[in-house]
């Protein structure tokens, strides 16, 4: 309800103040705009997938969370204030119809990697079910050409790869899966 606000800590205990007492006066804890929160999660979105199209950038949160839908006709009309205010590019990837977006900030490190000049990582990760690359599985199979599983959730007998399959990463591509168990 923001009536209280933790005002320190000592070892693991925590001391409440009310927020007026800890929070300091020059902070705008009025409420966002509806635009202000699609901007907010639209940007964070992309930031996380570093290269996202509508769809990606949609399904990155669920409506339930950000309060605001993340598609239809309010985030087309978002998009096009990021581009336009210099926030957002319009990016294409090879082999995919719909348009990409980067930050505009990142566009350096994307021409780099296009022209070939980015030491691309290559050791090998193994990635949890829920890292930012592998989140958003129909992404992650149109990107990568690899189908990431949670089977957490599945019974035993219907499990292929194991309960929590962790995806290897290999460079700049998907490799397989692993069981840690």
């Amino acid at each position: 309800a923001g009536v209280l606000m933790v005002a320190y800590r000592e070892n693991f205990q925590r001391y409440y103040d009310l927020t007026e007492n800890v929070l300091p006066s020059n902070v705008d804890v009025s409420e966002p705009t509806a635009e202000e929160r699609r901007r907010f999660f639209m940007e964070k979105a992309i930031d996380a997938a570093g290269i996202a199209g509508p769809n990606d950038i949609s399904n990155y949160y669920y409506d339930w969370c950000t309060h605001i839908p993340l598609r239809g006709q309010g985030a087309v009309e978002t998009i096009g204030q990021l581009i336009e205010g210099g926030i957002l590019e319009e990016a294409t990837v090879r082999g995919l119809r719909e348009p990409c977006y980067i930050l505009s900030e990142d566009r350096g490190v994307v021409e780099k990697i296009a022209r070939g000049g980015f030491d691309c990582f290559d050791g090998v990760a193994l990635l949890s079910p829920f890292d930012n690359l592998t989140w958003f599985k129909e992404r992650t199979r149109t990107l990568f050409r690899f189908s990431p599983r949670l089977e957490a959730y599945s019974p035993g007998r219907n499990r292929e790869f194991g309960y929590y399959n962790m995806n290897i990463l290999y460079g700049d591509r998907f490799v397989g899966r692993l069981d840690p168990k």
